[in-house]
């Protein structure tokens, strides 16, 4: 989208100049206008710092162009551009697009708030998950992101979940859920008649950081990423 940018040029001051015209020659003629640059695009509207002036003679009614102002002039308009009170330098938004403005600020507002609400709650799912993981007992249910490689290459990926058959030192054993799926979001049985896959030894320590590597997985490696406990 592009907006089209207007300058606008606001009377800020005048003053009479006691120089010769370089027109007529007249030397109580000339009059210095000067003026403040605001713009406007889209929905801004800025006031600027920026001082333009208009050379009038009042004795010929012209108007005398910067190219054949004197030094004298020059001068005058430089001396007197200092002593002006300008309107504060702002940016604001456009009365008619003000609405459309809180509109807008208020929709990104609601999807930050959003954002933040939902990173401090999977941050408080974590730390619960990760202390539920500590404690872990057989019986608890872990839903694991699996990746299994047979010589170097992965035979297969996906979503499964282990039931915890035992807890013994170092080591726990997990044994499979019937099913296996790509799809992250499929509706598993959970049921224990329902776990009746390969049971695997995990290094507990691992397990507790949600990594499951097999110990004695001699004809397929296996790693995983705990991200849920029941």
């Amino acid at each position: 989208m592009y907006y089209h940018i207007t300058t606008y040029y606001d009377l800020v001051g005048t003053k009479k100049i006691p120089c010769k015209c370089p027109n007529c020659g007249n030397r109580d003629s000339l009059e210095l206008e000067f003026f403040q640059v605001r713009t406007q695009s889209g929905f801004l509207e800025t006031t600027t710092k920026g001082v333009t002036g208009i050379l009038y003679c009042t004795h010929t009614k012209t108007e005398i162009p910067p190219v054949i102002w004197t030094d004298e002039i020059e001068n005058y308009f430089n001396v007197e551009k200092k002593k002006l009170k300008l309107k504060p330098t702002k940016i604001r938004f456009k009365v008619e697009n003000k609405k459309w403005f809180y509109t807008i600020f208020g929709i990104l507002t609601l999807f930050i708030l959003g954002g933040i609400a939902y990173a401090k709650y999977n941050m408080h799912q974590t730390e619960v998950l990760n202390e539920r993981l500590e404690n872990i007992t057989p019986g608890d249910k872990v839903e694991v992101l699996y990746t299994l490689m047979e010589n170097h290459s992965v035979k297969q990926s996906g979503t499964t979940w282990f039931l915890v058959k035992k807890v013994d030192g170092n080591v726990a054993w997990l044994q499979r859920n019937k099913d296996y799926v790509e799809d992250h979001n499929f509706n598993f049985d959970k049921q224990d008649t329902d776990f009746n896959g390969e049971t695997i030894e995990v290094n507990l320590k691992q397990l507790n950081k949600r990594g499951v590597f097999g110990l004695d997985y001699t004809n397929q490696k296996f790693s995983g990423f705990i991200t849920d406990i029941e």
